[in-house]
């Protein structure tokens, strides 16, 4: 049990910055995604 609390304040101090990684790497994935749609369209 104390682990899980562990991870909790973990997580409330850098949530915020794994909330911007995943967006950017979400971001990234998106536009290559959406080049490698193009590339096969074209």
């Amino acid at each position: 049990m104390v682990e899980v609390q562990r991870f909790r304040a973990w997580l409330t101090r850098s949530g915020r910055r794994i909330a911007i990684y995943g967006f950017a790497g979400f971001g990234v994935g998106a536009l290559l995604l959406a080049r490698g749609v193009v590339g096969l369209l074209v």
